[in-house]
């Protein structure tokens, strides 16, 4: 049986894309088996973590993800500087590198054909 185990809000548009990543834990994590989801809402990457997985599936929902980093790729670099608030998609989103003990990187593609890189710290988020 498939249930729900969080809604996750507060995107700029709607879900691009989605990307679940294992994080390294120190064994004293209180998320959900080191499990970040990565999701793209437009022209943002939220970064959530799901809380206390033997939660009933209705407490889990309501109360228990939270995001925990809001990633801005930030204007292109050709844009005019009068027009700083000016953001463009996000295409895609990969994560590389991130190991116990040091950050990785989270790179996104946009549609104004740049790439952004992101230092990843899921140990701190």
């Amino acid at each position: 049986k498939l249930e729900t185990i969080g809604t996750l809000p507060e995107h700029t548009g709607w879900v691009r894309g989605v990307r679940a990543v294992y994080r390294p834990t120190d064994g004293n994590d209180i998320t959900t088996d080191g499990i970040s989801v990565l999701s793209i809402g437009c022209n943002l990457i939220n970064v959530w973590i799901l809380l206390d997985g033997d939660a009933p599936a209705t407490k889990r929902a309501n109360e228990n993800v939270r995001r925990v980093a809001r990633l801005d790729a930030g204007p292109s670099p050709d844009d005019p500087e009068v027009e700083a608030f000016r953001r463009h998609d996000i295409l895609s989103v990969a994560v590389v590198g991130d190991r116990p003990g040091k950050h990785g990187y989270i790179a996104a593609g946009l549609v104004d054909g740049t790439l952004r890189v992101f230092e990843s710290k899921f140990s701190e988020w």
